[in-house]
């Protein structure tokens, strides 16, 4: 692969994943500042499906690092600059801010705008473990 494409890949991935963290907004139709005002107001509900941030990573490990998806090396190996016997959980856990911009290692905190955790009262949190019941007690 030429440096070219990996430019252009690292570029569709960045965006996919911006487009991704700020997902909630987008479809509900909203503006980012008419989103804010309507949690701020309570005009919406809103529920937030949450995985336990050791198990998240876990899977990401095994599926980006380990290579259980095809997409391992875009999102693991291009994020955190470690290849063969570096390639480790610890590693990977002491350079885990490098991930920020990278919806896989992202803190799930920075989901929805980032507004999970600033307006933490005005979403019901459900445990990805519980998402089907959850999510038809939400409805």
């Amino acid at each position: 692969r030429s440096n070219a494409g990996e430019a252009s890949t690292n570029a569709r991935d960045l965006e996919q994943t911006r487009r991704y963290l700020s997902s909630a907004p987008l479809l509900t139709n909203l503006t980012f500042p008419a989103f804010l005002a309507a949690l701020r107001r309570g005009a919406l509900r809103f529920a937030v499906v949450y995985r336990d941030p050791y198990d998240r990573f876990a899977s990401a490990f095994r599926s980006k690092c380990r290579r259980a998806d095809g997409d391992g090396a875009a999102h693991c190996d291009a994020v955190f600059g470690l290849a063969g016997p570096e390639l480790t959980p610890e590693n990977v856990a002491l350079r885990i801010e490098r991930g920020r911009e990278n919806a896989h290692w992202a803190p799930q905190t920075s989901f929805c705008g980032g507004t999970v955790l600033s307006h933490a009262a005005r979403y019901v949190a459900i445990p990805f473990e519980d998402a089907a019941a959850g999510l038809a007690r939400f409805l």
